[in-house]
């Protein structure tokens, strides 16, 4: 950790998607920040109020043009893989170069190179880099994140998952079988490319399921997580995905069976007390059930606890743009320059 009277010189690198332009205005309204470049790799003489509807006049730039011994920190909201401009090779580089990096792609987000090669179907041309990034779930590798110099942001499934189950995995109570997670997510989370699911006529009115099951390249990502937070194996995760057509927004319902396990009562009681001095995670009272209005604009996470036969549905909700992205960088930014967590973020 860092700690220092003086503003923060940042860069974004990929300023243009959805969490890169989320991710300018929060640090262009961050009261310890200097945001003194903004990257387009396809753009790069062009102002961002000429590719997003803004009154922002801020000028973009080429990733390369960037002076790097100006910069104290980089934010990389960059499409994953190897190849000039994405996440591999610019994250490689300026790591290398002792620049201090944020990375919300995905490319360093998995330690074992065997399951990125699996999950994203293609080579890590970096892979000695891998471990050399901490996971930047900010509520549980907290102490870990503050002395880091390199964070994989993690993805908005995994962080709305990881935060509603986290009490479990710590208290050793996802032993028993399969856990089922149904998540819906708004269409800013397919990104800001032409996809034709992602059109008007196709999203609107209608909520379709991809890549059910065990195919999404989440799945690893959250069962490492759980893995780490319960330091055990997790016996497995079914994941289905969904579209929904609304902008923004993560609700995930999730089924964990626990037969033998403990009571509602205990069961609030550890979330109750896991959670109480966060400042991001609330846990919502008996009865309520969690929603995407609940959280949406605002970097925190709701969490609603419902008992069922045989088990429990933990429903969480997060805004996958900014707790499951924009947010999280930036708090997690905070903690590496010893400020407080909560500076710059929506409530």
């Amino acid at each position: 950790m860092i700690q220092s009277s003086k503003d923060i010189d940042v860069a974004v690198f990929g300023a243009t998607g959805y969490s890169g332009f989320e991710l300018v205005k929060l640090l262009l309204n961050h009261p310890r920040v200097r945001l003194g470049h903004a990257t387009s790799g396809s753009n790069p003489d062009a102002n961002l109020n000429q590719l997003h509807p803004t009154t922002l006049d801020l000028p973009l730039c080429s990733p390369q043009s960037v002076p790097l011994n100006e910069i104290d920190l980089a934010f990389l909201c960059l499409p994953h893989g190897a190849g000039p401009g994405r996440g591999q090779e610019e994250a490689a580089r300026l790591a290398r170069a002792g620049v201090r990096v944020i990375d919300l792609g995905g490319d360093y987000r998995l330690r074992e190179i065997d399951h990125y090669r699996r999950w994203y179907q293609t080579e890590h041309a970096h892979a000695d880099l891998l471990g050399s990034f901490v996971y930047g779930l900010s509520e549980f590798h907290r102490t870990r994140i503050a002395d880091a110099t390199r964070v994989a942001n993690p993805g908005c499934y995994p962080t709305c998952t990881a935060l509603a189950l986290y009490p479990l995995a710590e208290a050793g109570w996802l032993t028993e079988g399969s856990i089922v997670i149904n998540a819906v997510s708004g269409l800013s989370g397919a990104g800001r490319g032409l996809k034709i699911p992602s059109l008007f006529v196709e999203a609107n009115e209608n909520v379709t399921p991809y890549h059910p099951g065990q195919v999404h390249r989440h799945v690893p990502e959250i069962m490492q997580t759980l893995r780490d937070m319960s330091g055990a194996e997790i016996p497995s995760v079914v994941f289905v995905p969904h579209l929904a057509p609304v902008n923004r927004g993560i609700l995930a319902t999730i089924h964990v069976p626990l037969s033998q396990g403990p009571s509602m009562s205990e069961i609030r009681e550890h979330y109750a007390a896991r959670y109480e001095k966060e400042p991001f995670v609330h846990l919502l009272a008996e009865g309520a059930t969690a929603s995407l209005k609940h959280t949406c604009g605002t970097n925190h996470t709701a969490i609603s606890l419902h008992p069922c036969e045989g088990g429990l549905v933990v429903v969480a909700s997060i805004d996958n743009l900014l707790k499951g992205a924009a947010g999280q960088a930036v708090q997690n930014m905070n903690l590496m320059f010893g400020l407080p967590e909560t500076e710059g973020l929506p409530c």
